[in-house]
């Protein structure tokens, strides 16, 4: 609910006059707390798909990708003991290593600001 802004005159208040506890609580009443709403905590899954959609990592996994088809396709000659495909999946499981680091960290500041938030409340 959007509340309309107010000017001094609507307070019946000159800027000079003192604002007294009384005035406090009727404002209060009528307009409500004065506190900063703080926006919602991303989730889990809002984090990894931000991780995910960073160029370098997009280009990564597209060098995946491309690294798995041309290791299964038939044509491939390579005299290796490992598999082709190996090089495409191991740099999969380096996007996915590399996308739970980088949000870790985002989660573990949420977890301790939502901690130190609640714990500040009974305080002000």
């Amino acid at each position: 609910m959007r509340q309309k802004l107010v000017t001094i005159s609507e307070l019946k208040r000159k800027p000079q006059d003192e604002f007294l506890i009384c005035d406090l609580f009727f404002n209060t009443n009528r307009f409500g707390v004065n506190r900063y709403k703080e926006p919602p905590p991303k989730n889990f899954f809002r984090l990894l798909w931000e991780a995910l959609t960073e160029l370098v990592l997009l280009i990564l996994l597209g060098a995946a990708i491309i690294s798995i088809v041309l290791g299964v396709l038939p044509f491939n000659t390579q005299d290796s003991s490992a598999p082709p495909w190996l090089e495409g999946v191991a740099i999969l499981v380096v996007i996915i290593v590399q996308i739970f680091v980088s949000v870790s960290p985002f989660l573990l500041h949420q977890r301790a600001n939502s901690n130190f938030s609640n714990f500040a409340v009974g305080y002000k």
